[in-house]
């Protein structure tokens, strides 16, 4: 599409450059060659973008293809690679889990310990607990003419309450839960209840529910994956506090008492790993950097003056974009800022939507609750913020929290698994950050208690806030936006327009309105782009060229060739990042046909 639009001139009236997600790799790219023009090249773009019949394509475009597998496009080398950089980031994540693990068993065990030594009667914790429940109880009920902040703190307390109640009841029976899965005398099935358990509620309730949607199933499956860690770290925490409550010998003798010795070997250890884990830079322990350098070596780089090399701009910095010696578009990196009620959200939209549009520029970085910093302070306060790295998170797609894609059931176990493409970034409201907490960090990621507010943000994909990229040209209140849809989409219910549309009339009082039957037309193959009309204050409007990935069957032979055998293009997976020749081709071909359709239908 961006060939097709090159050649026939229309960048060169172009005043900005709206990538999101995977549309930001050719972004990236774009911009990369516009920084640092070949000598003599007024327009740096045509390096790449130049599509001339009877002519080889350039040394820049012919790296493209080459890097079209450009996760690992040295082979077995990068693929090692691929799984090694993020499976040493999750032992880094596991030692700063169990350094609070450690802490946790030192103080649940040595209190088992105390209790059993002092006889205490069985039921305490738990009548203390509903005791608790009660008073706060008894407190709302008289005091309901109390102002409404008040009721609604107090309401709080109650829920905590239960919470607290819960961790009171788990202390009245740790004791006997520890010897009945821990003891000498303990037959094997007990240890495996954690495991089958689980796995019986889920196999149970996906047969009483065959008959329910698909989207209920989705729901119980994703519950019962994610529940498997909090069961592990249970599981984990009693093997270690049973150590003390069993009186096993410890492996460090300093008073002679099992439980004391346990307890102080686990505060030592739970001192020394959080200690070594406190300066880790969770930006490089998650598959963010793997992911980042991938997309730098691939995409980030300028065509040599002599016109049959590359070059590659790995340190190229957002602030150096855009050459003074010609006009170019501007550039606007799309991403999302996630933000949750837990972590201190108190916005309508930030609650819904747990996610707020977050902008990479030339000139400034921030999002609307942050404030916007100047691109060359932020970059001045963390060195990774380059053009490559904010290609690579406006792309992060699988992260614990994204945005309006919320996954709370899985949060936790993505977490430990490290997959987390997502970054912490210096907060743009906040100039003087200090270093990285990574326990800290970690556990926001864990629970979801991300935020505006603290000194690092969490910024993902723009896909999940937005998946265009039109949003942030709607509110410069551009007159013509042409936006290219390769989102896979294969029953053409065109998800990412329908978002957009709704949230340009809720948060700007914006309509954006397209006719019925050319909407009708496109999903039935008969169009490729549709035209939409975007209506402004003062009576003013503007128009959304919309081109679609799909198919109308006047497509080049070797475009329905692979369609004939890969039936679901041009709507694959996402997920795929492998493309062969033919793939990376057919899917080149057809966006230079959408394009070259569209436009000629727009201009007649």
């Amino acid at each position: 599409m961006l060939q097709s639009l090159a050649a026939k001139g229309l960048f060169r009236q172009a005043h900005y450059l709206s990538t999101v997600s995977g549309g930001g790799y050719m972004g990236g790219c774009f911009n990369a060659m516009n920084a640092t023009p070949p000598e003599g090249q007024h327009d740096g773009m045509e390096a790449v973008f130049a599509h001339t019949a009877y002519q080889q394509e350039s040394a820049a475009f012919r790296h493209l293809r080459a890097y079209s597998r450009f996760l690992a496009p040295s082979g077995a080398a990068d693929t090692l690679r691929m799984v090694a950089q993020p499976l040493v980031g999750m032992v880094t994540n596991l030692l700063v889990l169990l350094s609070v693990l450690l802490f946790a068993a030192a103080i649940g065990g040595a209190l088992s310990v105390g209790r059993s030594a002092l006889d205490v009667w069985p039921w305490l914790g738990t009548i203390i607990g509903l005791g608790w429940c009660a008073v706060l109880g008894g407190w709302m009920q008289f005091h309901q003419r109390d102002p409404l902040d008040r009721r609604d703190r107090i309401g709080g307390w109650l829920g905590w309450s239960l919470v607290i109640l819960a961790v009171l009841v788990f202390w009245d029976f740790q004791a006997g839960l520890i010897h009945w899965l821990f003891s000498a005398e303990t037959d094997w099935t007990h240890w495996t209840f954690f495991g089958i358990t689980p796995a019986a509620i889920a196999g149970f309730l996906a047969k009483r529910l065959q008959g329910q949607s698909a989207r209920l199933r989705l729901k119980l499956l994703l519950v019962a994956t994610g529940a498997a860690v909090p069961l592990a770290l249970v599981y984990g925490y009693l093997w270690l506090a049973g150590r003390m409550v069993l009186g096993q010998p410890a492996p460090l003798t300093a008073v002679g008492i099992p439980a004391l010795d346990w307890a102080i070997f686990y505060a030592l250890g739970g001192i020394f790993l959080g200690l070594i884990t406190k300066g880790v830079n969770l930006n490089i322990t998650s598959p963010h950097r793997f992911y980042r350098d991938r997309i730098s070596r691939a995409y980030i780089f300028r065509q040599m003056d002599d016109v049959h090399d590359i070059q590659s701009l790995d340190d190229l910095k957002l602030s150096k974009l855009q050459d003074p010696a010609f006009r170019a578009p501007y550039p606007i990196i799309n991403a999302t800022l996630n933000v949750s009620a837990a972590g201190g959200g108190k916005h309508l939209a930030e609650m819904v939507r747990h996610a707020e549009l977050f902008t990479f520029s030339k000139l400034y970085i921030g999002a609307q609750s942050t404030g916007f910093r100047p691109t060359t302070a932020m970059e001045d306060c963390d060195p990774y913020v380059n053009l490559a790295t904010a290609v690579a998170i406006s792309g992060a797609a699988a992260s614990p929290n994204m945005g309006q894609i919320n996954l709370p059931e899985l949060r936790l176990l993505m977490t430990l698994l490290n997959v987390r493409l997502g970054y912490w970034l210096s907060n743009p409201a906040k100039p003087d950050t200090g270093r990285m907490d990574a326990l800290k960090l970690l556990r926001t990621e864990m629970v979801g208690a991300v935020s505006s507010k603290g000194d690092f943000v969490n910024v993902s994909d723009g896909g999940h806030v937005e998946n265009l990229g039109v949003y942030a040209l709607i509110q410069r209140q551009c007159r013509l936006i042409i936006a290219a849809d390769a989102d896979a989409d294969g029953g053409y219910d065109l998800p990412a327009l329908t978002n957009l549309i709704r949230m340009i009339r809720i948060d700007m009082g914006l309509f954006l309105t397209f006719d019925a039957d050319e909407i009708k037309a496109l999903k039935e193959g008969k169009r490729h782009w549709l035209v939409g009309r975007i209506y402004y204050s003062d009576e003013r409007q503007g128009l959304l060229l919309y081109l679609k990935a799909s198919l109308t069957g006047d497509e080049d032979p070797t475009v329905l060739a692979y369609r004939q055998e890969y039936p679901a293009f041009p709507h694959e997976s996402t997920a795929d990042q492998f493309f062969s020749e033919q793939q990376f081709e057919a899917y080149r071909w057809l966006g230079y046909h959408v394009a070259n359709k569209a436009v000629a239908g727009l201009t007649s």
